[in-house]
């Protein structure tokens, strides 16, 4: 997965730490990633709204994927 993103033109848009199971994503600052969530089940594809996980708030433009698994 990591490899697939690295070759997307959203390269630049995508933070992977130096360990952990996780890739902080930021997508267009007037996207939601809530809203965007459920088209995302639609095709398999699930993970947590920034939101959600900051607690000072914002991040509604951020998302939080998970890579430690399969499908």
């Amino acid at each position: 997965m990591i490899s697939a993103l690295e070759e997307s033109s959203r390269r630049d848009q995508m933070d992977q730490t130096d360990g952990g199971l996780f890739l902080w994503m930021t997508l267009p600052e007037k996207m939601s990633a809530s809203d965007l969530l459920p088209k995302a089940i639609e095709q398999r594809v699930a993970y947590v709204p920034g939101g959600s996980v900051l607690f000072l708030g914002g991040g509604e433009n951020t998302l939080r994927v998970n890579f430690s698994t399969r499908p």
